[in-house]
């Protein structure tokens, strides 16, 4: 038996996914932009640790954290966010 510790990550348990606490860290100018994509996928934030918002801390699954880790590519953002897991 599994549990699942949000209704946003229930998809991702009922795939078999393992779920991950990790930490997001965005440069000062692209908050908004991680933030949005925060959104469109199963995170569920926890703790916002920087008074501007730039450290995130949250459970996801490794899929999503691995997609994630993906969109810090610095070819793909100007300036790289950084995602730990």
């Amino acid at each position: 038996m599994r549990v699942c510790p949000h209704p946003l990550l229930l998809g991702e348990v009922i795939a078999g996914e393992t779920l991950r606490y990790v930490r997001v860290a965005t440069p000062k100018g692209q908050v908004r932009a991680t933030y949005d994509l925060l959104r469109q996928r199963p995170f569920v934030a926890l703790h916002v640790a920087d008074l501007n918002g730039q450290i995130v801390y949250g459970i996801t699954s490794q899929r999503v954290a691995n997609e994630l880790a993906e969109h810090a590519d610095p070819g793909r953002l100007s300036r790289r966010p950084e995602f730990s897991r």
